[in-house]
């Protein structure tokens, strides 16, 4: 790889856990964007390390996508509406295929059949992602215009962050919620009916726990975990926050535009949540049929999760050395001008990985980021990168995360408050955190980095403020 061209470009990280098989199945959607909308991305660059991955995105891919999505928008106010319409449209295909694989012993399938189907599941996954890939270029570039715009009615800071946050609440219960408000049927039931609720659980949300690092089975036993640490949160009145968003709009005078612009974002966020639970029903299905490939070819799942989708084609087995050494540490890109991706290991992937690295001051007193979700709380920081360190944040801690996905819940409740390095207003963090009435700052760029395990800290939702107040 050209490590100096890397360098010279300017990526907006999202990170998560993953791995790459899965991550560049979804990034397939830039081939569906540009074929059904005339426009996508040109380049993806994903740094991985044992399932855990960063999905780098070209700043310039984000800002010229931007600018044609707010002419769109200028030129026909329902072009959202009618992409989400193509969006769910497409689909349906997919869910034909998932159909067959359910219905159809894998074992019958020759190893060749076998590729065929997998590769039908990688652009089931880069479908669920499909056009409605066009939402991160909006929603990561809209908040800071629409804050600034909204500044001019709200002039007080505090007030404008808690206006901000109603206003782009949505009104819409996310799959989350439905699935907390489904484990609390169970919780509050005996007998036959709980045996109902539970099987209605695992059947409208087998897919919940699924993530980019593949499959979560959901059965009696993972069920019955969540419910020991169950809390029933706050329901949300909706009627409320509608009759609020109403008041808001008529005390300001704000002015239709801006609160055209404001419910597109409401919009952006509905679909969002819709789009990631086509993503984790998709990677689902990807991640079975690598787990029969791995079976048959007496290759760790695990590793083959690692591999290229154009290797899919290639002697696998030839790869198993190869494989497992991309899981310790690797840097893929992905350019879609022509067809395949470059892979960097070894000292090629360390010295990659070194000139993409940015230095974080460890003197910081105090971290700025987004106002997600208003509150004030103080607690000791717990930095989770990966699924397996979910597992050390207690009641009361403050979540730090690069960004929180479903597989987040279980800690997210016990969290205190939430503070993230990315995300808008429409992100997972900021979501969750207003279902569950808790101070959420995102967007901080490197609370990761600058936060450790331990540290006391204050988090000021309605400031959009992280202050230290104790270093562990």
């Amino acid at each position: 790889m050209n490590i100096e061209e890397l360098k010279n470009k300017k990526w907006y990280i999202q990170s998560c856990n993953a791995t790459p098989i899965m991550l560049m199945s979804a990034a397939e959607s830039a081939r569906e964007m540009q074929e059904k909308l005339g426009f996508g991305y040109t380049e993806f660059l994903y740094e991985m390390e044992m399932d855990f991955g960063k999905m780098c995105y070209r700043v310039d891919d984000l800002e010229r996508l931007g600018k044609i999505i707010y002419s769109k928008l200028d030129h026909d106010p329902k072009y959202f509406k009618k992409i989400r319409a193509l969006h769910r449209r497409d689909q349906k295909i997919s869910g034909k295929l998932f159909k067959e694989i359910d219905s159809t012993d894998l074992g019958v399938y020759t190893d060749r059949e076998l590729i065929l189907l997998i590769k039908r599941a990688v652009q089931a996954v880069g479908t669920a992602v499909g056009v409605g890939h066009l939402i991160e270029p909006y929603a990561l570039t809209i908040d800071a215009v629409l804050k600034e715009e909204l500044s001019h009615f709200v002039r007080d800071a505090k007030d404008l962050n808690q206006k901000f946050i109603t206003l782009t609440t949505p009104t819409d219960i996310s799959f989350v919620q439905e699935a907390e408000e489904a484990l609390g049927r169970i919780k509050a039931a005996k007998g036959a009916s709980r045996e109902k609720y539970i099987r209605d659980y695992i059947s409208g949300f087998e897919w919940s726990q699924n993530s980019y690092a593949g499959r979560a089975h959901i059965d009696r036993a993972m069920i019955e975990k969540m419910l020991l640490e169950f809390k029933p949160g706050a329901k949300r009145d909706m009627r409320t926050l509608k009759r609020e968003k109403k008041k808001i709009i008529k005390e300001y005078n704000l002015p239709k535009q801006l609160v055209a612009r404001l419910e597109t974002l409401e919009f952006l966020t509905s679909w969002q949540d819709e789009r990631k639970k086509y993503i984790l029903i998709a990677v689902g299905y990807e991640d079975l049929l690598l787990a029969e490939l791995a079976r048959r070819m007496s290759i760790p799942i695990e590793h083959l999760r690692y591999l290229r989708v154009e290797e899919l084609d290639s002697d696998i087995k030839s790869l198993a050395g190869e494989l497992e050494k991309r899981r310790t540490g690797s840097i893929y890109v992905q350019r879609f001008e022509k067809p395949g991706s470059e892979v960097a290991t070894g000292e090629e992937f360390l010295k990659i990985k070194k000139t993409l690295e940015s230095s974080e001051s460890l003197l910081v007193k105090e971290l700025s980021g987004n106002a997600a979700s208003v509150g004030k709380v103080i607690g000791r920081v717990k930095v989770c990168t990966t699924i397996a360190s979910l597992a050390k944040v207690e009641d009361g801690d403050v979540l730090v995360a690069s960004m929180t996905r479903p597989e987040y819940m279980l800690a997210m409740k016990k969290a205190a408050a939430f503070v993230t390095d990315e995300g808008g207003i429409t992100c997972h963090a900021a979501i969750v955190a207003r279902e569950m009435h808790k101070p959420c700052v995102i967007g901080t760029k490197n609370a990761t980095k600058v936060l450790k395990d331990g540290d006391l800290v204050e988090v000021k939702g309605s400031h959009g403020l992280v202050i230290i107040l104790e270093h562990a």
